[in-house]
């Protein structure tokens, strides 16, 4: 479809009152690898953030799952071209990524799980997240801490106050922290942001 090759591709399609665009490819046109898993969140500048996992090659980074981003602006279309927000050295998946605009700045962040090792975090499933200033992120900073035992940690979903300049991260983890069991919990960081 689209010429955008045999590969597994996202789509995106825009409704605008009584207007609903043509079909456009979002990921990977006409290159090999697939694309899965699309979130999309809108900022205060009527762009919509849009990112997935994909195994596609692009920039070197290799043939694991790595997540993507792209903005796409209402009556005009895509903003530059696709940005590699996680690239583990090591080849580790990077997957079930999630995204949240700061609705003051329009910064957007991902977070994701990731199983390789950035960092020295270990090769178990870690949660990470980058900001992205101006569509271009930062380096990855780990959230669930996994150097010290082998823990699974997963479901990442973020949120920004910007009332307090926080950003909100929650994720599912099996470790074992004081009394909670052995079972598996919620957890959460906040963290304040620097503007």
């Amino acid at each position: 479809m689209l010429d955008s090759g045999e590969d597994t591709d996202i789509y995106l399609k825009t409704v605008d009152g009584e207007f609903i665009s043509d079909v456009t490819v979002v990921s990977d046109s006409a290159r090999d690898g697939n694309s899965f898993a699309p979130r999309i969140a809108m900022g205060p500048d009527d762009r919509a953030h849009i990112i997935w996992e994909d195994t596609s090659n692009l920039f070197g980074s290799g043939d694991d799952l790595d997540i993507f981003y792209r903005t796409y602006i209402l009556n005009e279309g895509f903003e530059g071209n696709y940005v590699l927000v996680s690239n583990d050295p090591l080849d580790g998946d990077s997957q079930e990524a999630a995204i949240t605009i700061d609705p003051d700045t329009g910064d957007a962040f991902v977070a994701w799980v990731d199983l390789g090792e950035i960092g020295g975090s270990g090769t178990d499933p870690d949660i990470y997240f980058a900001r992205l200033f101006d569509g271009i992120p930062d380096f990855p900073s780990l959230v669930s801490n996994g150097r010290s035992f082998i823990q699974v940690s997963e479901f990442p979903d973020l949120l920004v106050d910007p009332v307090a300049d926080v950003l909100h991260i929650v994720w599912e983890d099996d470790s074992t922290v004081g009394i909670d069991g052995e079972d598996r919990d919620i957890f959460y960081l906040g963290i304040q942001l620097d503007d």
